[in-house]
């Protein structure tokens, strides 16, 4: 993961866009190996509620295009032009969601700082977003809220916020809509997994635990 990583982000430098390495999605990448090679369940558990819902939105945009021929999210339209690098380079969205779902299903343990951490994680990227990078190409949707290439339907009142109240709101509906359902679900699956009767308050604790075999 961290040589896809490194792959990307050469990529995007080379065509002039490494700002884009900031994006939600390529910083995950980097944070989930991180996570794996330190075998830090914490880490590996924030990775996945801060990004369930985003991979899983490009996955479903991908899928229409390939069906249809059109990304009817307009999330991946670029790739129907990109290079064979450009393709290879983001193909991490097809393995990173899954590859996080069966390590958080192995591991069925959860750890209290997952979902604080995956709001950290993204209140981070949105600030480093809007006071470093291009508004034009607004990363992380730091400057205005869109769905893909166009505004996302029925917010349009959080695009109207003043600036000192839109990355506020933006954390806290990405906090509670898209991050709170994902952390719900691990700590779902912790109750189900191996000693949840007498430990499931403290697993997790310190945040490490043994790779799961995966295959």
């Amino acid at each position: 993961m961290l040589g896809h990583f490194a792959l990307q982000a050469g990529l995007k430098v080379q065509s002039g866009t490494g700002a884009e390495v900031v994006w939600v999605s390529h910083t995950g990448l980097r944070v989930a190996g991180l996570g794996l090679i330190l075998r830090s369940q914490t880490l590996i558990a924030a990775t996945f509620i801060a990004m369930w819902a985003f991979q899983t939105v490009w996955l479903a945009d991908l899928a229409g295009l390939i069906a249809t021929g059109t990304a009817p999210l307009g999330m991946v339209g670029y790739l129907q032009d990109a290079d064979a690098w450009t393709r290879i380079g983001t193909s991490y969205h097809g393995y990173l969601l899954p590859v996080l779902g069966v390590v958080v299903w192995r591991w069925r343990v959860y750890d209290r700082a997952a979902w604080p951490m995956a709001i950290a994680f993204f209140i981070t990227l949105t600030l480093l977003s809007r006071l470093l990078l291009d508004p034009v190409a607004n990363v992380n949707s730091a400057f205005h809220l869109h769905f893909g290439e166009t505004p996302l339907q029925g917010f349009g009142w959080v695009n109207d916020l003043p600036p000192p109240l839109y990355l506020p709101t933006l954390n806290a509906l990405v906090a509670v809509f898209l991050q709170w359902p994902a952390a719900i679900v691990l700590r779902g699956w912790a109750e189900m997994g191996p000693g949840a009767q007498t430990d499931r308050c403290e697993l997790g604790r310190a945040g490490v635990k043994p790779l799961p075999h995966i295959g």
